[in-house]
C-alpha cells in the first residue's frame, strides 16, 4: 500500500462517525420526500415506509458499530504507521478522530427534530 492509500484509509476511518451521521440525516430526508412532511416519533414507523427505506436504515444498522469502533481503529494505525505518515497528517487524523464522536453525542443530546427517537421506535 502507498502512503497516500494508507492515508485516506485512515483519514475513511477517523470520519466514519460523520459519514454515519450524513446516512442518518439523509435517511430522514428520504422519509420527508416520501411522507411530505418530516417524520415524527412513531409517525409513520421507519420499518414500514418501504423497500427503498429498508436497505437504508440496514445500512445505518450496520453502520452503528462501525462508526463506534473506526475511530479507535484509525487511531491505533496511525500509531502503527506513524513513520509513513506526515506529522500534520496525524495531528488531523487525532482531531478528527476525537471530534466526530463527538458530533454524533452532540446530535444524539441535541436532534433538532427528534429524528433519533423517531429512528429508534
Amino acid at each position: 500500500m502507498t502512503a497516500t492509500a494508507v492515508r485516506r484509509s485512515i483519514l475513511g476511518l477517523a470520519a466514519a462517525p460523520l459519514m454515519w451521521l450524513v446516512l442518518f440525516y439523509s435517511l430522514v430526508l428520504h422519509a420527508r420526500l416520501l411522507l411530505g412532511h418530516w417524520p415524527e416519533y412513531n409517525a409513520p414507523d421507519p420499518k414500514d415506509m418501504g423497500v427503498g427505506v429498508g436497505i437504508h436504515m440496514a445500512a445505518i444498522y450496520f453502520g452503528i458499530p462501525i462508526a463506534l469502533v473506526a475511530p479507535a481503529l484509525a487511531l491505533i494505525l496511525t500509531f502503527a504507521f506513524r513513520a509513513r505518515l506526515e506529522r500534520r497528517t496525524c495531528w488531523l487524523v487525532i482531531g478528527i478522530a476525537i471530534i466526530s464522536p463527538a458530533v454524533i453525542y452532540y446530535f444524539g443530546q441535541n436532534d433538532p427534530g427528534d429524528f433519533f427517537g423517531w429512528f429508534i421506535d
